[in-house]
């Protein structure tokens, strides 16, 4: 039986504090497109219009009906190019930069140019090193999947027509559902690093 109030091994602790960075920029992201729906939802009701009168909507002139489709094409694609470039971006050995633990991983850091002798001050930076990669790794997937609901604010602010933007934030969301954070892949990334 293990004592509860023996020290935590550092492999999980350091899973479970960039599985914590990792879900409090997820909901951050979550965060903004609520406050796009509510803006957005609500600025009918501020300019005294109805908020989802289709049959009234302004008429569209034909040249932005071809920028609506491609601004629906462009959200389209961020979001498969997000799931396309997850693989390559939270690849594992791309993270650890090849390394097969955090000392190999540290030594590296030396080599390039870090500035600092003390073992435990470089196995510090390793561990930064490492933490810093995979949250911008997810931050930029996570960007490029906002991508559709803010082409979608661009559209809904210039057309009046609510249909686009509703349709490109689902799209947001649903790409953001697809990127969410993962223990096992964090365990994934950082497990061979403990050896």
């Amino acid at each position: 039986m293990q004592d509860p109030q023996a020290p935590e091994r550092p492999l999980s602790t350091l899973i479970r504090l960039m599985l914590r960075t990792a879900w409090m920029l997820y909901g951050a992201f979550w965060l903004s497109l609520g406050i796009y729906a509510v803006v957005l939802l609500a600025l009918p009701a501020l300019l005294d219009t109805p908020a989802f009168e289709l049959d009234r909507a302004p008429q569209t002139a034909a040249p932005w009906a071809h920028w609506q489709f491609l601004l629906a094409a462009v959200g389209a694609v961020s979001v498969y190019v997000s799931l396309r470039l997850r693989g390559r971006l939270l690849h594992p050995q791309r993270l650890r930069r090849g390394s097969r633990n955090l000392y190999e991983l540290a030594e590296m850091l030396r080599r390039h140019g870090e500035e600092s002798r003390d073992p435990g001050e470089m196995l510090g930076r390793a561990v930064q090193d490492l933490l810093g990669r995979a949250l911008t790794a997810h931050v930029i997937l996570w960007l490029l999947v906002e991508i559709p609901a803010i082409l979608g604010i661009v559209d809904r602010l210039i057309s009046g027509d609510p249909r686009l933007f509703v349709g490109l934030t689902i799209l947001s969301a649903a790409g953001l559902v697809l990127q969410r954070p993962s223990r096992e892949r964090f365990r994934e990334m950082i497990g061979p690093l403990a050896g």
